[in-house]
């Protein structure tokens, strides 16, 4: 688990539109505004995947931990997957926020593990309101 500062950033996301975002533990951003605005924090990584420089019996997981809150102090967990495991566990989420749905998929983990290095990651987030 990595743990930092928290940074957090709005974004206006209009019907049919695309943002790409990269965060490390601890940053948030907001969509929308007044009414309209809700919160997405990156709240936590556990990542089993196989390191570059190892040989695996599996190939392991990146598991993203997201928190949202709306305008009304509503508040959810999510959680996407990519690895070995996302056949099971889902790479993308769809919240309803605000009476509008969203949708939120984990494009990649970086970078790799490697053995003997710890070092703080980016989850490539891609934020899309419907």
């Amino acid at each position: 688990m990595f743990i930092a500062c928290s940074k957090k950033t709005t974004i206006a996301l209009t019907a049919n539109s695309k943002h790409t975002a990269n965060l490390k533990v601890g940053e948030e951003l907001s969509f929308g505004f007044n009414k309209e605005l809700f919160n997405v924090r990156f709240e936590k990584l556990s990542d089993s995947r196989c390191p570059t420089n190892a040989r695996c019996i599996r190939a392991g997981d990146a598991v993203v931990d997201l928190t949202y809150q709306d305008a009304e102090q509503t508040k959810g967990n999510a959680t996407l997957v990519i690895g070995e495991s996302s056949d099971f566990n889902p790479d993308t989420v769809e919240l309803k926020i605000n009476k509008e749905t969203y949708r939120i998929i984990l494009d990649s983990v970086l970078p790799h593990p490697e053995i003997g290095k710890d070092t703080l990651k980016t989850a490539t987030l891609h934020f899309y309101k419907l």
